[in-house]
């Protein structure tokens, strides 16, 4: 997977990582605020979440990790 870029997430991607999280656990994650995009970009403009994410050549994402 040499192709996959890793990057932070941006406070405009924050749908993203609502999405990943639903994905993977429905809605059954335990914090609320995951499903909660604006939440999500308030926590990284602040500073308090700093998530990372795999983006494949075609603009997949591929994983996040925070």
């Amino acid at each position: 997977m040499d192709d996959v870029k890793i990057r932070f997430l941006r406070a405009d991607e924050s749908h993203i990582l609502t999405d990943l999280v639903t994905d993977a656990y429905g809605t059954s994650y335990d914090a609320d605020w995951v499903y909660q995009p604006d939440e999500i970009a308030s926590r990284i403009k602040a500073g308090s979440l700093i998530s990372t994410i795999g983006v494949l050549p075609d603009g997949t994402v591929a994983g996040h990790m925070a």
